[in-house]
């Protein structure tokens, strides 16, 4: 995770198709860089958020 913490707003729907579980699936990739998704149905994520990994993400 990078650090210092940084603020990441995503633009707003229509605009940007980003979810707050992203942020979710980027925390467990730094566990499990296995870890294909989180949640399901609308929430769902398959897509971590690289503004928040850092260099070492491998996910």
């Amino acid at each position: 995770m990078i650090y210092p913490g940084i603020h990441h707003q995503i633009t707003p729907f229509p605009f940007s198709d980003g979810n707050t579980s992203d942020v979710l699936l980027t925390c467990l990739r730094a566990f499990d860089p296995t870890a294909a998704s989180i949640g399901s149905g609308a929430p769902m994520s398959t897509t971590p958020l690289r503004a928040i990994a850092g260099p070492a993400f491998a996910g």
